[in-house]
């Protein structure tokens, strides 16, 4: 069992159980839409080894500020839409 301590940019970690990993900081992103003096996100680059991917999982969240807001280790249910339609939304962390 690890403790896990991520950032948005970290997002490709969620189904890497199992699997060697090496993450190497690449830069930052501003996002769109956001305030100026807001922080801009850092991204990763994720050297990943050979093998199926599945889930992390979650075994206890001991998050004391926001216990009750979904992580990109949630489960999520996806919207269906057509082929070709655009989804104009930013999908949050």
């Amino acid at each position: 069992m690890v403790g896990v301590w991520t950032k948005g940019g970290m997002r490709g970690l969620r189904n890497l159980c199992d699997l060697p990993v090496f993450m190497a900081h690449s830069g930052e992103k501003k996002l769109k839409g956001r305030p100026a003096a807001q922080s801009a996100m850092k991204t990763f680059d994720l050297h990943v080894g050979k093998g199926p991917t599945k889930a992390i999982p979650i075994i206890e969240d001991t998050r004391e500020k926001s216990a009750g807001v979904k992580s990109m280790f949630d489960k999520r249910t996806t919207v269906a839409r057509e082929p070709g339609e655009d989804i104009d939304e930013e999908v949050g962390f």
